[in-house]
C-alpha cells in the first residue's frame, strides 16, 4: 500500500508547489512597463533596421537597441 501512496503524495506536494510558484510569479513577476524614448529608422542593406531608445522606471536608466 506504501508503494502506491508515497508517490501519490509526492506529486500532490509538488503540484501544490507549483500552483503557489505560479501565482507568486503571476503576482510579483518581472513584466515592466516602460516608456519609448526615441525610435529612428535607418536604411540598411537588408531593409531597414530601427534604433529603439527606452527608459526604464524602476532603474532611471535608458537603453538602446538595434531592432532589425
Amino acid at each position: 500500500m506504501r508503494l502506491f501512496i508515497v508517490p501519490h503524495i509526492l506529486v500532490g506536494i509538488g503540484t501544490l508547489g507549483a500552483m503557489l510558484a505560479s501565482l507568486l510569479w503571476l503576482l510579483l513577476g518581472t513584466t515592466w512597463q516602460e516608456k519609448v524614448v526615441d525610435a529612428s529608422p535607418s536604411p540598411s542593406q537588408g531593409g531597414t533596421t530601427c534604433y529603439v531608445t527606452w527608459s526604464s522606471p524602476r532603474e532611471n536608466l535608458q537603453h538602446s537597441e538595434k531592432v532589425a
